[in-house]
């Protein structure tokens, strides 16, 4: 089970509608708590370098700054907190990875966080894990604590 705080999840919901209608990102830092449940402590927004682009690339692609995860990984070296995953929005999608994803989800270790919007600015989050490298992803349940 992946645990995302009432704030963290308010945090990256007004990122994802200010970076409507572009995909919006970010990183998950998190502890494991040696019961299979992830607890998400921090939530980090990257800027999405697929909008930096130009066209339409960033409306339904996304990619992390690289220094905003080497920045974090220095800082988090030897704390029980890591990166564990990131977040993308689906503008006008829904809250399941795309093709695009699966292409991308290079990294079987991480959670995907995806948030949808749909046309009247309604909000759905799920969250996943990718079998292996490139390959379908799990659901993995998600629960928004206080």
């Amino acid at each position: 089970m992946l645990i995302l705080a009432k704030a963290d999840k308010a945090e990256i919901v007004h990122t994802v509608r200010a970076a409507a209608p572009y995909e919006a990102c970010g990183l998950l830092i998190g502890e494991h708590d040696g019961r299979g449940n992830v607890e998400i402590t921090k939530v980090v927004p990257s800027r999405n370098l697929m909008r930096d682009k130009g066209g339409d690339a960033g409306r339904d692609l996304f990619e992390i700054d690289p220094l905003v995860r080497l920045h974090w990984q220095k800082v988090l070296r030897g704390q029980k907190s890591q990166i564990i995953g990131h977040y993308h929005s689906h503008p006008n999608g829904q809250a399941t990875p795309s093709l695009t994803d699966q292409k991308n989800a290079h990294e079987a270790d991480l959670y995907w966080l995806i948030i949808a919007v749909d046309d009247n600015g309604a909000i759905d989050m799920a969250a996943f894990r990718p079998q292996k490298a490139y390959g379908p992803f799990d659901p993995v349940d998600l629960k928004i604590a206080d």
